[in-house]
């Protein structure tokens, strides 16, 4: 049975329906291995039809308590909204759940264990987050839905006339739609214009009326499917997007775009892709912006912006995978029983290649250290089993300063099942939850373990390069 995932979102005309849209994305992304339940205290019904239509399920809630009572230890959570913050999260990880936040914003403090923030320009040092927990940052990570990442792979079905789509999402609260859409008539090259609007826009009757007073050909459509929207892209070459979840299937889509910010949580992912050129910038969508970017644009055909790939589902996968995978891990102090245990690691032919120290050491010398490290109180070494069975082990030595030195193992029976990952976020959340009073981590790795880089760098440790080695330094401001 594949595991269940919960999604905790909302979407309406106050809202808007991002969240719900770029939820939908994951939810779709990671549907071969897992199971995903939406739990919403406000969704359109034209969503819920077409959560529907992708077998993922919905169970609609009416306050907070609902939700929390169907949270058992073990669950895997997603929390998508600005009202999720630091409290709520507690209380989710207070009933054991493995928490994911997909953020736009990096306000406040973290207390889960993923983060998800598709937008450019965003680094691990602007969340306030736990050690363990893994930033998945960038458009590596991008919530697209799988119709946009096929559309990115195929070759162009574009006409040689120039077409434009509007779009601003499924609520456009401030009808930047029709504003965007008077300025576009003022361009006679532009053949065909298509205005998309969403199930929480509420001015219908001001571009009804506004439609057949304009010469050119111009469609409106309605509540699209991620098909069909899909299809209207691959018929445009320019769009007029807000830089939000529209903006990076415009990208996907390889249109020439015109993109701009109307609200504050558009503002940091409207400066990253601004700063990577990947739209001309109409600013805050004034008439005048407008003007000046759609006559820029259109002496353009395609744009410059390269940064969508199609690897997007896999890493998302891998993600949850690890996260389930961290569940079957448990963590116990070591022991002089595990002396032979730990002596057979260390001299393990693979775990010695990454090791600073290459020598063979004997039994009785391993045994004196092990004895040492096990009983002194400036280290916690933890022997970590996955499935009952040990795997491996991790010790962190204290320091003064409360800054802890971690060393970690993986048996070489078990490398490349993505166990490492796993391990060394359920130990430093061990620690962390344990030794209050700790400021940070650090960790030493060869140049030449990859594996271990990928790892420290996943979650979000800052590394400077020494002459030997890359020392990992994740500093953790632990506010009550």
């Amino acid at each position: 049975m594949k595991p269940q995932v919960y999604i905790r979102v909302d979407g309406n005309s106050e809202i808007g329906l991002g969240h719900l849209i770029r939820c939908m994305a994951l939810a779709r992304n990671i549907s071969e291995e897992f199971l995903t339940t939406f739990c919403c205290r406000f969704i359109p019904e034209a969503l819920k039809q077409e959560l529907a239509s992708f077998d993922l399920n919905l169970k609609e809630i009416q306050h907070e308590e609902q939700f929390f009572s169907a949270v058992e230890k073990g669950c895997t959570v997603v929390v998508d909204g600005y009202n999720f913050d630091s409290v709520y999260q507690k209380k989710l990880a207070d009933k054991g759940a493995l928490i994911v936040v997909v953020d736009d914003l990096y306000q406040g403090k973290f207390n889960v264990d993923a983060i998800i923030n598709h937008a450019l320009g965003v680094l691990p040092e602007n969340y306030n987050a736990m050690p363990f927990t893994q930033l998945c940052l960038g458009t590596e990570y991008a919530l697209l839905r799988p119709e946009f990442l096929q559309l990115h792979e195929r070759e162009s079905e574009k006409n040689v006339g120039l077409s434009l789509l509007i779009c601003f999402g499924g609520a456009d609260p401030l009808n930047l739609t029709l504003q965007a859409l008077e300025v576009a008539g003022e361009f006679p090259q532009i053949e065909t214009i298509r205005v998309v609007i969403g199930a929480a826009y509420q001015m219908r009757e001001d571009l009804f009326q506004k439609i057949p007073r304009m010469s050119r050909k111009i469609q409106l459509l309605e509540n699209l499917n991620p098909s069909d929207m899909a299809k209207v892209m691959s018929l445009s070459t320019h769009a007029i997007v807000p830089c939000s979840g529209t903006l990076l299937e415009a990208l996907s889509a390889k249109l020439v775009v015109i993109s701009g910010y109307y609200a504050d949580n558009q503002r940091q992912f409207y400066t990253g892709f601004r700063h990577a050129k990947a739209f001309v910038d109409a600013e805050q969508f004034e008439s005048d912006q407008l003007r000046r970017a759609l006559t820029s644009a259109l002496s353009r055909r395609t744009t410059l912006f390269k940064g969508i790939d199609t690897k997007i589902p896999g890493r998302l996968k891998k993600l949850f995978s690890s996260l389930e995978m961290q569940k079957r891990v448990s963590l116990r102090q070591a022991g002089q029983v595990d002396d032979k245990l730990t002596y057979r690691w260390g001299n393990d032919r693979l775990v010695r290649k990454y090791s600073f120290t290459k020598n063979h050491i004997p039994f009785e010398e391993h045994k004196k250290w092990f004895k040492e490290k096990i009983t002194s109180p400036a280290c916690i070494y933890l022997i970590a089993e996955f499935q009952q069975e040990p795997v491996g082990s991790v010790r962190f030595d204290l320091n003064e300063g409360n800054v802890a030195v971690i060393s970690y193992l993986i048996d070489s029976h078990f490398h490349g099942k993505g166990l490492g990952l796993a391990v060394l976020r359920s130990a430093i959340k061990h620690l962390a939850q344990n030794f209050s009073e700790l400021s940070a981590i650090i960790g030493y790795v060869m140049k030449e373990n990859l594996a271990s880089l990928v790892i420290f760098r996943k979650l979000g440790f800052n590394e400077e390069i020494l002459s030997d080695r890359i020392k990992f330094t994740r500093n953790w401001k632990n506010e009550k």
